[in-house]
């Protein structure tokens, strides 16, 4: 990827950072829908869980990061 776009102004380094945002992205949300209660509407793109089950998961996960990731997509 040594290319750049000029007329965009898109360089190699933001094609990269893109690149690992997408994938640790993919990663969290593969891994949320490996819980059963958790599933995926393909119509609108979106999670889909019950407000009980999300409630507790907010509560017992230390992670903020992946917290902001899901609101993201709710």
């Amino acid at each position: 990827m040594r290319v750049c776009f000029l007329e965009a102004g898109i360089k190699e380094n933001h094609i990269e950072g893109n690149i690992k945002k997408w994938n640790r992205d993919y990663f969290y949300l593969d891994a949320i829908l490996q819980i059963p209660e958790f599933g995926w509407n393909p119509n609108e793109n979106k999670l889909v869980v019950e407000n009980d089950v999300w409630n507790e998961f907010v509560r017992v996960s230390n992670f903020e990061f992946v917290y902001n990731f899901i609101l993201n997509l709710l």
